[in-house]
């Protein structure tokens, strides 16, 4: 079985082109052929069920899509993606392999700059009082 996931035969478009292919540079990082193996499932899975298309494999610019969408907005997807897997009747030790491939493709699409978000990253809010959690949430931030 091939670990790596094939792009579709549609014509590639010029930003594809130039695009290099973040979800292959993924699995080729990752050590483990299982590793690569499980991720190329997930990811597969994950873009074929919010595209619904269950032939279809995932392209440079779909990936590239995900990536670019607002924080809030992939977020929304993911989660939608979650509930789909938990209404499936999945194992949690299953549905948390998949978002962990997710996650790990957006960190390292952050990680080599392909992506215009970064998830991890919060602003402090201007004259926001910040104080240590000390174990008791007192509702100040």
């Amino acid at each position: 079985m091939n670990d790596s996931l094939k792009l579709a035969s549609t014509p590639p478009s010029l930003a594809s082109l130039v695009e290099r292919d973040i979800l292959q540079e993924l699995l080729a990082d990752k050590k483990s052929p299982n590793t690569r193996r499980t991720y190329a499932k997930s990811l597969r899975d994950f873009f074929q069920t919010i595209t619904g298309d269950k032939t279809r494999e995932p392209t440079i610019d779909l990936v590239q899509e995900f990536l670019s969408l607002d924080r809030f907005s992939a977020i929304s997807l993911v989660l939608k993606y979650k509930g789909m897997l938990v209404n499936k009747g999945l194992s949690p030790a299953t549905i948390n392999v998949r978002l962990c491939a997710i996650a790990s493709l957006v960190n390292y699409a952050r990680k080599n700059r392909k992506m215009r978000l970064q998830f991890g990253r919060r602003r402090r809010t201007e004259g926001a009082k910040l104080s240590r959690y000390d174990g008791n949430r007192t509702g100040e931030f």
